[in-house]
């Protein structure tokens, strides 16, 4: 399905840029309801929701004072899209996106293929699924701010973005970036979320071969492909 082709075209394209930049990017849309405009911007690519390809939920992180966080609460509807110049392949996806963080967590209600197997068994015809636990959702949080760099544990950190960039705040960034800000690389944590991107319809382009490919969830929560026109 299209999890796998996503998966292999992300470790393709790292390949044929020898891992420089070693992560993968893509772009996010959301809806701004205050202005009715789409908001738009690029992601890092987070890997998948528990570490595991078979949720079909992908994760990024992002700081809960950005504009994003805010939009998200309000309407999490979104568009994304992973565009591989090497390979000349494309997905576009759109679904609901949900904040996971300490006050919030996924509604899970309708989304069987995000639910974590028992006995960490993924054997598809004797697996059994639970909903996560409160516990499982915390230990999801804390494995993605380990999976960070510690620059960017330290941007998390920094004043509110968007935030005048007065005296006081200059000097603040100014501290970080050269690491006598006094804080621990973990405060940050205070601000930090992951989002996880439960994608309903998937439009996969590939240029090279002039095929394109169209998933939607059903109403039973399972993938229907269909090929189309290019």
């Amino acid at each position: 399905m299209w999890q796998f082709s996503l998966q292999q075209c992300i470790q393709d394209e790292l390949h044929k840029t020898g891992n420089v930049p070693p992560y993968t990017t893509f772009q996010l849309a959301t809806i701004d309801t205050d202005s009715g405009y789409p908001s738009n911007r690029t992601v890092v690519f987070r890997g998948w929701l528990f570490d595991n390809i078979d949720t079909s939920v992908i994760t990024f992180t992002t700081d809960k004072r950005m504009q994003k966080y805010q939009e998200l609460l309000k309407n999490d509807k979104f568009e994304a899209v992973f565009y591989f110049p090497h390979l000349k392949k494309q997905f576009r996806l759109r679904g609901r996106a949900q904040i996971i963080d300490e006050d919030h967590k996924p509604i899970l209600s309708g989304f069987a293929q995000s639910f974590i197997p028992r006995n960490n068994s993924f054997d598809s015809l004797t697996i059994s699924y639970v909903s996560p636990s409160g516990d499982q959702w915390k230990d999801e949080i804390q494995r993605q701010w380990n999976n960070l760099s510690k620059n960017m544990k330290k941007s998390f950190i920094k004043p509110p973005p968007k935030e005048g960039l007065n005296g006081n705040n200059a000097k603040l960034i100014s501290s970080i970036h050269r690491g006598v800000d006094g804080k621990h690389e973990d405060y940050g944590m205070k601000n930090f979320a992951v989002i996880g991107l439960f994608v309903e319809y998937v439009d996969y382009c590939d240029l090279d071969k002039d095929r394109r490919y169209i998933y939607q969830l059903d109403e039973n929560q399972q993938w229907n492909e269909d090929e189309v026109c290019p």
